[in-house]
């Protein structure tokens, strides 16, 4: 806060506010419910602002802080309109940076928060403006699965993953259809399911990505090229690899470019994946190979990029750190990465 900005702890008559708040219910205030529901809404509201000139640990809680904001959202009986969907497709696309950076602790409560008031606008939009908001909450959903897997709770995740499949296909976006169901095939590679499941889930993101090259196709050419792989079926993961790569070239060079999100296909996954496949058919010199190109597409990380982050982790993994330990690591298997490293398909 700005120290030239002072805000009195206790305004004047906040004390008797208070305790006349709370001396009485509803049905015991002197007046009509009418005039006395503004003057006890703030009545709170002087507390939270007196609240905010003390400490952080003085703050209200969270929870307290969010009702008070909704209770005034729909005081505003405000229709949805095109400003406000811009908003939330601003709000999905910075969450889509923050999951597996930010983490998990961190970042899903506000993601919950966000997804729960994204379907409140969802139900009161009118038929123009209901396929750009399920847009959002199915992006939302599959972020939210995402930041579940990172914190070890798969069983949620797979609700939530079916969420944002729903979701999708209440649009009229194939591609948003296809990545969603491609990140699900990708991700339950690394859950405890069948891999039969993965590649299932893999052929829909195909299927739904009807030849286009779409990121939904490029995940399900992935997710299909590791769970063969996996299975030892070396001939079928080396066509699937084949497939990924020509989707790969097709891509757009904005979703190749992409980095930093959840949504984007960089070379680094490409690489990845060759990795795998290579490392599980004992031809280690190729495995080692496309490691190498992958971690040399990486940037060297900063003590500043580690602060932006509030995480030491991130510098821990530096380049030295994750080249060393990919050297280390043996030909059978790919190196753990933390969850903001692009290596996940």
């Amino acid at each position: 806060m700005d120290a030239s900005i002072v805000v009195e702890p206790n305004p004047p008559g906040l004390a008797s506010g208070l305790d006349a708040a709370k001396s009485s219910d509803g049905a015991g205030r002197a007046g009509s419910h009418d005039e006395e529901e503004p003057l006890y809404r703030r009545t709170v509201l002087y507390g939270i602002v007196g609240a905010l000139g003390v400490a952080r640990d003085a703050l209200p809680e969270d929870d307290c802080m969010e009702a008070v904001r909704r209770n005034v959202d729909r005081g505003l009986r405000a229709p949805v309109t095109p400003s406000d969907v811009e908003e939330w497709e601003r709000t999905a696309w910075q969450y889509a940076r923050e999951v597996g950076a930010v983490p998990p602790a961190t970042v899903l409560p506000e993601l919950l928060v966000d997804l729960d008031e994204a379907h409140a606008r969802l139900t009161e939009a009118d038929d123009k403006l209901r396929n750009r908001l399920a847009r959002v909450c199915a992006e939302l959903s599959a972020l939210t699965a995402i930041a579940l897997i990172a914190s070890d709770s798969p069983g949620p995740a797979r609700r939530f993953w079916r969420t944002a499949v729903r979701a999708a296909d209440q649009t009229t976006d194939h591609a948003l259809q296809a990545r969603i169901r491609g990140r699900r095939a990708v991700f339950a590679l690394y859950d405890d399911l069948p891999v039969s499941t993965a590649l299932s889930m893999a052929e829909d993101a195909v299927t739904v990505s009807d030849g286009h090259a779409t990121a939904g196709a490029a995940s399900g050419y992935a997710a299909r090229a590791q769970g063969f792989a996996q299975l030892g079926q070396h001939n079928e993961a080396r066509r699937a690899l084949g497939d990924l790569e020509a989707t790969f070239k097709r891509l757009g060079a904005a979703t190749v470019d992409d980095r930093r999100s959840q949504w984007g296909w960089s070379q680094q996954r490409l690489l990845h994946v060759a990795s795998f496949v290579y490392a599980h058919a004992g031809d280690a010199s190729r495995a080692s190979q496309a490691q190498e190109s992958a971690l040399a597409l990486y940037p060297r990380c900063s003590i500043k990029d580690a602060h932006k982050s509030n995480s030491i982790e991130q510098c821990a993994w530096s380049w030295p750190a994750i080249q060393s330990k990919a050297r280390a690591t043996p030909p059978g298997r790919l190196p753990a990465c933390p969850p903001h490293c692009d290596t996940t398909p």
